[in-house]
């Protein structure tokens, strides 16, 4: 234990001065001898002392003088009353007056050596103890999440800087306070209703578990805060120690994400509609639509397609169009030839089709994304034509006639009146 370590003796006996002397250097203990008050302050200017042996009874004065002394100046020090007057009233005064021990002469060196360095390691554990806890605070002091150290009662024992500053309360307003002055109860569901009831309920473990709760600042604010809480158990207390992060912007963050995914799902939604009606409007058209990507693959088609192939969507959807519609011999001759718009005949339904193929663009580029490919059936059309084109042949033929009529009739007439001028050119009778 001794090391550098400084022991003052003041006692008037020389004898017992220099055997507690002797005895306490033998054992590493640095001493200095005083034989009355005068000397023992002197010697504490001079030194700086770890601890006294003060005799009660001094010629110039009272050890508890200078033990009051010493303790006003160097809280720390370790001090034991010496005396040979053993009397109830001696002890309690000693150690009303800050005395670590009290010994009655003749003194039992073994016992003094014990209880001596029993409270030089006291004195160095609080010490150390001290120093942990200042350290302990700075760092506390230093975090920017906020951090609340509450007792048993859940009222405040210490609270660092960012309290302060997320609450706008002072460490002196909040200190001996209940935790409900910053959590009071709420009825807000997203958020722990009694904050101070949870900590005084026995029934759970707080190490490691969090919460959210609803704090209210000193200009009555409301501040979500996410709360980290553990416990603490020594031989002395029960304490709680509570990390607190200000969660406004998170809360305000999810709030944007709830609106945005309102609006996509709102969107979303929209789109769905205008497909549902784009669908019902291309399978209300008698013609038959596909869209295709680059590769031919067929992506949409309307109801037309699937009812003259009589096959189900399934066959249809992402297979080649090419393919699909030659299986049923649907393919025009002409049309892989770089036209855009050609005529089929299909041999099996006996009806004529227009194909007609536009390319369409990605957005916001010219790249190909893609055709449209409209099957238009002309038969109607066809069968209109042909029939035009026999009436006008009928018609062409009977002009045919009726001019070759026209000419019988010409003739005749021209005959007609050659006969007439004959007859008026014979003489008459009379």
């Amino acid at each position: 234990m001794p090391d550098n370590i400084k022991v003052l003796i003041v006692d008037d006996d020389t004898l017992a001065r220099q055997v507690l002397k002797e005895i306490l250097s033998k054992k590493g203990f640095i001493t200095i001898a005083a034989g009355s008050c005068q000397e023992a302050f002197q010697a504490a200017v001079k030194e700086h002392l770890d601890a006294a042996l003060i005799d009660l009874n001094l010629p110039d004065g009272n050890g508890l003088d200078i033990l009051s002394a010493f303790k006003e100046k160097h809280p720390d020090i370790v001090c034991f009353i010496m005396t040979g007057f053993a009397s109830m009233e001696n002890a309690v005064n000693s150690l009303k007056n800050g005395a670590d021990d009290f010994f009655v002469k003749p003194l039992v060196l073994e016992e003094v050596l014990h209880r001596l360095t029993l409270a030089l390691e006291k004195k160095e554990l609080k010490k150390k103890l001290i120093q942990t806890e200042s350290r302990y605070r700075l760092m506390v002091d230093q975090i920017q999440d906020g951090v609340v150290i509450l007792d048993a009662q859940a009222c405040v024992i210490h609270v660092n800087p960012a309290i302060e500053r997320l609450f706008g309360v002072s460490k002196g307003e909040l200190k001996g306070k209940e935790i409900s002055i910053l959590f009071p109860a709420t009825d807000d569901p997203d958020y722990h209703k009694d904050f101070q009831g949870y900590l005084l309920d026995s029934s759970h473990a707080f190490a490691c578990h969090s919460l959210l709760a609803l704090g209210r600042t000193g200009d009555d604010r409301s501040v979500p805060v996410e709360i980290s809480l553990g416990e603490m158990l020594d031989s002395e207390k029960e304490t709680f120690i509570c990390i607190i992060r200000d969660i406004s912007e998170r809360k305000e963050a999810e709030a944007r994400l709830i609106r945005q995914h309102e609006e996509l799902d709102a969107l979303f939604k929209q789109v769905e509609i205008a497909k549902r009606e784009w669908e019902q409007t291309m399978d209300c058209i008698n013609d038959m639509v596909l869209l295709v990507d680059t590769q031919g693959r067929i992506k949409r088609f309307n109801n037309a397609l699937i009812t003259f192939l009589r096959i189900g969507p399934g066959d249809v959807l992402g297979n080649n169009w090419l393919e699909i519609l030659g299986t049923y011999d649907m393919v025009p001759q002409y049309l892989n030839e770089g036209n855009t718009q050609t005529d089929h005949y299909h041999a099996e339904s006996g009806r004529w089709f227009v194909f007609s193929r536009y390319k369409y663009m990605t957005k916001n580029s010219e790249e190909e994304a893609g055709q449209v490919i409209t099957i238009h059936d002309t038969t109607s059309l066809k069968k209109a034509s042909q029939e035009m084109e026999e009436m006008n042949d009928a018609i062409n033929l009977q002009h045919l006639e009726l001019k070759k009529t026209m000419g019988e009739l010409d003739r005749k007439s021209t005959r007609l009146n050659s006969s007439h001028t004959d007859i008026s050119r014979m003489p008459s009778s009379a």
